[in-house]
């Protein structure tokens, strides 16, 4: 499911405006300072999906996306990359937070699917309170860097737009709701 929902992504990207507008519906939700959040509802598919995101000086894009499946990726996109198809590891600094990535590049993007709830929140944490985040490949070259001004306000208005569009089981007890969107029990 994760490769799907990154050739969604990608997909969403490339697909001309015209068609876009046809199958996307994309709702501006919060901008502060460096950073936005946006709500893309699939008519097509009825998927779902809330992005934070921020662009640099070189156009380049850091985006942070939550979908209705449960799934939360990261995703970085340079129009001037022409990336074969594979997976690869790079490095992301946050401040002086050193993480290695393992993802998928393709096109014009990489991505990593953030599938460890601890790693996750101490990444999103540490994101949020950062000042600057620099991406880096696996020959330790420099390739983006992001300014993280706004991203702590834009990343609680992501999990409170995740939440609104992540199926729950309403019998479910004990605060942990897993059931599927099919499930009605």
């Amino acid at each position: 499911m994760t490769r799907i929902e990154c050739a969604l992504i990608s997909l969403l990207l490339s697909i001309p405006t015209i068609a876009h507008a046809d199958r996307y519906e994309t709702t501006n939700l919060f901008r502060h300072k460096a950073w936005s959040v946006t709500l893309t509802h699939d008519q097509l598919d009825n998927d779902f999906w809330c992005n934070a995101e921020t662009t640099n000086r070189r156009n380049q894009l850091l985006s942070i996306s939550a979908f209705d499946s449960g799934n939360l990726g990261l995703f970085i996109f340079d129009d001037r990359w022409s990336l074969r198809e594979r997976e690869l590891k790079f490095r992301i600094d946050v401040d002086y937070s050193r993480w290695i990535v393992s993802g998928n590049a393709e096109g014009t993007g990489v991505s990593t699917m953030l599938s460890d709830p601890e790693s996750s929140v101490k990444f999103l944490t540490e994101v949020a309170e950062g000042s600057a985040v620099a991406v880096y490949n696996s020959d330790d070259r420099k390739i983006a860097t992001f300014s993280l001004a706004g991203s702590s306000a834009s990343l609680r208005k992501l999990m409170e737009c995740w939440k609104r569009i992540t199926p729950t089981d309403p019998f479910e007890t004990g605060g942990r709701q897993t059931a599927p969107q099919s499930d009605p029990f």
